[in-house]
């Protein structure tokens, strides 16, 4: 009778060891699997943040953008306010000491409150392109130093040299009608009168021009 019993208390030890394993085992799988899912939302939410961060950067260097398009504007019409021809517009962009001031004016972000952007002419380079045309590059970059992320944008900008020619000065004798064998300005009295001498009409006026009229850009994105 006692064996049975110790018989009947050993199964049963048995079974709760067997039970216990059981319960651990699932406890270790449902733990893991919930450590396993948490670091997939950890991950996640990194993952979200830093798509919000970089959207957020692309939107920093496409504002940066548009201020660097105002930026070019305003430096090319002061070109063409000091240029009154085309011959004055091609001496200057192409020299070296005005296209560095161009570039630098550009290239300036102290009047513009942006943080981590960057604005670069490439190689301060201007090149004509053929038919009056310059055309140069500028790199925008915004950055995010706490992820040390940027995002790089390109603008091609192809500038128009709109300014007309000087006008040719002829000359005044060429300009003096021949009259028809009698003395030059016969008065109906027979009396000859004096040639006054023709006056010089002023050059023309070259009217104000546009530089957003003189300007192409073109966004190139990374």
């Amino acid at each position: 009778m006692l064996n049975k019993k110790r018989f009947k208390i050993n199964k049963f030890k048995r079974r709760f060891g067997s039970a216990s394993i059981m319960a651990i085992m699932v406890l270790t799988l449902l733990t893991l699997s919930c450590m396993s899912l948490q670091k997939r939302l950890i991950d996640y939410g990194k993952s979200e943040w830093i798509d919000v961060q970089s959207e957020n950067l692309l939107r920093k260097s496409e504002g940066a953008m548009i201020i660097t398009q105002e930026k070019i504007v305003e430096a090319t019409q002061r070109l063409y306010d000091i240029s009154p021809y085309r011959d004055d517009f091609k001496n200057r962009i192409e020299s070296f000491e005005y296209r560095k001031q161009y570039v630098s004016e550009i290239e300036s972000l102290s009047d513009v409150n942006m943080e981590n952007v960057k604005i670069d002419v490439k190689k301060d380079d201007i090149s004509e392109d053929g038919s009056s045309l310059y055309k140069f590059w500028v790199n925008v970059t915004a950055y995010e130093n706490e992820y040390n992320m940027k995002r790089n944008l390109e603008l091609c900008v192809t500038m128009k040299n709109l300014r007309k020619d000087r006008p040719i000065k002829e000359d005044n004798e060429n300009n003096i009608e021949q009259g028809n064998g009698s003395a030059p300005n016969e008065s109906p009295d027979g009396n000859v009168e004096e040639q006054l001498p023709e006056i010089e009409p002023e050059e023309d006026i070259v009217e104000n021009i546009n530089a957003r009229d003189a300007l192409i850009f073109r966004v190139v994105r990374e």
